[in-house]
């Protein structure tokens, strides 16, 4: 007996397995039987008989190229340090600063400085100064050769209670009419570790001027796109409050005061 040859699938055959498929949700279902029905159309007799398609199709390969290059013009390729697109390339963390970028002046847009004192003895009360300038000479190379020189407001004291903030202003503590600002300036800098330093300097507060040492850590430098270099640094500053001849309700507020900031300067370039 002579075998027949297997029937090519009919349209609705085609939809009727496609469509019936448990394979996947009812839109992957309806997606294979529309492609069921390309494959009747081109005379496929099953349709697992559709040829797979090869990776280095001359077909495939164009599209890869197209949305390569789609994707490179949009922005979207990433390359180590880097982003293309309009924006400028993103700092390199790791870049050392040359000594012709050792001049930095304090960029008051993103240092910020924040303080706490003791309240009656029984919790930490947390205050900040809104405006903080300077400038700074530093040699990664040679740090002890530098030079750190911080102006900060007193009339930027921010403690979030405007009643509160007033009397701190006032001749009880700060008296910012007459002394307006608080400044260091140091007189000598020793490196400790890697990125680590105590600096020894002049704090001026409330007419009066101390020698103090402040900790400081070098967080980063970078070559700034914005333009120039810019340089981090962490400090901690430790004082009496009483020894700068503040004295008033030390009953009931700390004579130890805390003062940490966060101090980033450039050396170029326009800071936003």
């Amino acid at each position: 007996m002579t075998s027949q040859p297997t029937p090519l699938w009919t349209r609705e055959h085609a939809i009727s397995e496609a469509a019936t498929s448990q394979a996947g949700p009812p839109r992957n279902r309806r997606g294979r039987a529309r492609r069921a029905l390309v494959f009747v159309e081109r005379g496929y007799e099953t349709y697992d008989s559709w040829p797979s398609i090869n990776p280095v199709h001359p077909i495939v390969m164009l599209l890869k190229s197209f949305l390569t290059f789609s994707l490179v013009g949009a922005g979207v390729c990433a390359v180590p340090g880097y982003f293309i697109s309009s924006m400028s390339p993103v700092a390199d963390a790791s870049a050392a600063i040359t000594p012709a970028d050792a001049t930095f002046k304090v960029d008051s847009v993103h240092s910020s400085g924040a303080f706490r004192v003791k309240h009656m003895g029984i919790s930490y009360f947390y205050g900040r100064f809104n405006k903080i300038t300077g400038s700074l000479v530093f040699d990664e190379a040679a740090p002890e050769k530098g030079s750190v020189s911080i102006e900060i407001a007193a009339d930027s004291v921010d403690t979030n209670n405007k009643g509160r903030d007033e009397h701190i202003k006032s001749t009880d503590f700060f008296n910012v009419k007459q002394f307006p600002v608080i400044t260091f300036k140091s007189t000598a800098i020793k490196k400790t570790s890697d990125k680590h330093f105590d600096i020894s300097g002049d704090l001026t507060l409330h007419g009066v001027t101390k020698n103090i040492t402040i900790k400081a850590e070098h967080v980063g430098s970078a070559k700034d796109p914005r333009g120039g270099a810019a340089a981090g640094f962490d400090i901690l500053m430790q004082f009496k409050r009483s020894d700068f001849d503040m004295k008033n309700k030390l009953d009931m507020i700390g004579d130890e005061i805390d003062f940490h900031a966060g101090i980033e300067a450039g050396s170029g370039g326009k800071k936003e």
